[in-house]
């Protein structure tokens, strides 16, 4: 919030540079997205519902707003950017894929669709906490536009990336990006989720691939080179780099790969773990795929497979190279060495991967625990939340940073009987436990 700028110019920074000034890469249509998810996420789990009310500068102004006038005011923003199949346009610079703008022509993305249509509910939640109706209705509405456009983007076996003008992208090539997005957003069928996953372990998995299956995670996309990789017609669903241009980078992460950027990333095998483990009780074995998703991510995984290759095993950039690359044992991009060690992508998603498949989620009556773990005993210690199964019992704790009740929903994903309902008091940074 602090590096926003005021609302007559609202497109939010892409990151911030040495002593946090605001750093700005082109434009892109999912930066609001990221506050609206992380306002959501802290609210309901903190029940930190004062900080809304905390006056807080536009960047590089002395003009102040509430915490919650920048949350809306984000909103308001990122509503600007519907495009003309109900997605939302795309930035100079892209999405979360950056310059999938210029290297896929790329017009509107289906990825930030499927991940409002998760986020917006939540938000609504906290809305409706703080006692904020009318906004909450905007967002509810607002997700179930999203969620209904994720849901006409089913191909028979997976979810488009989205648009290149009229032209839809992805109909014969399947993007992991949108993919966990729409299982968070509850957009499949159960036969729908079913087939998903069977064309995930196919196409990015690899299981029958040339090179097959992927041991370190699965790749962003499949392999440009063979028709046994693909399921539909499009060699490549878009235009990726020029032959020249792929010649002269030899060691980068997209190499082989049928869209741009290629390789393995940790962001997205983040969400996939996520989503995957949201499907307990859904999807048969998804216990098992949230799992092994997880464990394939883990730095301890790509020792063992390479082990006399250090970098990526020590310190590692946000993306790996995939099996088919010419250096499938390579991390970074290969466009750059200097960011090894400085992104976070990678033991971020390890916490949030292990609070996902610890089965916390946090609503606005308290927190839903439904463990996702596909084994019996197991703890999770964090310093405001923690959960350990034992024979017959769950015991935990929660230390929220506000007075107030909040109710707790104890059920063991996938399983027979009715969960246990519970409710408490809190003193702010307190615990309560049961």
């Amino acid at each position: 919030m602090a590096a926003r700028r005021p609302p007559a110019a609202q497109q939010e920074p892409y990151g911030t540079g040495p002593l946090c000034t605001r750093f700005d890469l082109g434009t892109s249509n999912d930066l609001d997205f990221w506050l609206l998810l992380a306002a959501g996420e802290y609210g309901l789990g903190t029940r930190d519902l004062k900080f809304f009310d905390e006056q807080l500068p536009y960047y590089g102004t002395s003009v102040n707003a509430s915490a919650w006038q920048h949350i809306k005011e984000a909103f308001a923003h990122q509503e600007t950017l519907r495009g003309p199949h109900g997605g939302y346009i795309m930035g100079t610079t892209g999405d979360w894929n950056d310059f999938s703008t210029e290297l896929e022509q790329m017009t509107e993305s289906n990825l930030v669709t499927a991940q409002l249509a998760y986020a917006y509910p939540k938000l609504a939640e906290l809305a409706e906490l703080r006692g904020d109706k009318d906004f909450a209705a905007q967002l509810r509405k607002a997700g179930a536009e999203d969620l209904a456009t994720t849901r006409n983007e089913w191909t028979g076996r997976w979810y488009t990336r989205g648009y290149s003008g009229p032209n839809q992208v992805g109909t014969g090539v399947i993007f992991e990006e949108p993919q966990p997005w729409a299982i968070l957003a509850g957009a499949p069928t159960t036969d729908q989720a079913k087939t998903l996953a069977a064309n995930i372990h196919r196409f990015l998995d690899g299981y029958g691939a040339p090179k097959g299956p992927a041991k370190f995670e699965p790749r962003r996309c499949p392999r440009a080179t063979t028709r046994r990789d693909r399921d539909g017609p499009e060699a490549r669903a878009v235009a990726l780099l020029p032959e020249p241009a792929l010649a002269a980078l030899p060691d980068a992460s997209l190499t082989g790969a049928s869209q741009w950027p290629g390789g393995i990333w940790f962001d997205l095998n983040g969400h996939l773990t996520w989503a995957y483990a949201s499907l307990d009780g859904k999807l048969p074995g998804a216990r098992d795929l949230a799992w092994d998703e997880y464990t394939r991510n883990t730095l301890a995984n790509h020792a063992d497979l390479y082990p006399d290759h250090w970098q990526g095993t020590v310190s590692v950039d946000d993306v790996c190279h995939a099996f088919y690359g010419n250096h499938p044992e390579s991390c970074g991009t290969g466009l750059s060495q200097t960011y090894s060690g400085q992104i976070s992508e990678q033991p971020t998603w390890m916490v949030m991967g292990a609070v996902r498949l610890a089965g916390i989620t946090p609503t606005k009556g308290g927190f839903d625990i439904a463990p996702h773990v596909p084994f019996g005993g197991f703890s999770l210690r964090l310093p405001k939340i923690g959960i350990a199964s034992e024979a017959n019992r769950y015991r935990g704790y929660i230390r929220p940073r506000a007075r107030g009740r909040s109710g707790w929903r104890c059920a063991p994903a996938g399983r027979r009987g009715q969960p246990r309902d519970g409710v408490g008091r809190h003193a702010a940074g307190a615990g309560h436990g049961g």
